[in-house]
């Protein structure tokens, strides 16, 4: 399913939907690859990683995790 959506780094699956017939054909009539493009939609774009960089200070007028999600580095806490 993968090499049906292609090699391009801005390809999209509801690009790929929209462009590649036998991927929608796919798509339409089988259950299980429906559920695992679906399942994959909603994971493309997500963050793969964390990483930390000193890039900048964090002001806001309430609690920080009212605005963002927040993780430990040993005993950094880091947006």
């Amino acid at each position: 399913m993968a090499k049906m959506i292609g090699t391009d780094p801005k390809a999209t699956i509801k690009g790929a939907l929209e462009e590649n017939s036998e991927f929608k054909e796919l798509y339409n009539t089988d259950e299980d690859a429906h559920k695992t493009i679906d399942l994959a939609a909603s994971l493309e774009g997500m963050v793969r990683n964390v990483s930390i960089h000193a890039a900048g200070v964090v002001i806001c007028g309430r609690r920080v995790d009212d605005y963002i999600p927040l993780s430990r580095s040993g005993d950094i806490i880091i947006t």
